[in-house]
């Protein structure tokens, strides 16, 4: 291999290098399945949103997106008003 295009290739080994490791510490670290009590809590927030939807009537494969998530939603405030989670 001619020095130049040696030289070019080692550059841009180095450039995907340095590249590899800003995309690696980019990454956050995803959390590890939830235990415990906060596997409980987690559990019961969304048992609550859905029973919330049901008595509501709102609840099944019919239901508008928009109107759960506001649901879900109003459960969210609730519990955090009430410092359940």
């Amino acid at each position: 291999m001619q020095p130049d295009l040696r030289r070019a290739v080692e550059e841009r080994r180095r450039q995907w290098e340095r590249f590899a490791a800003w995309e690696d510490a980019q990454r956050v670290p995803a959390p590890g399945p939830r235990q415990g009590e906060e596997l409980r809590r987690a559990l019961q927030w969304y048992d609550d949103a859905l029973q919330l939807a049901t008595r509501a009537g709102t609840a099944g494969p019919g239901a508008p997106e928009r109107h759960l998530e506001d649901l879900v939603e109003w459960v969210r405030l609730w519990r955090r008003a009430w410092r359940a989670e």
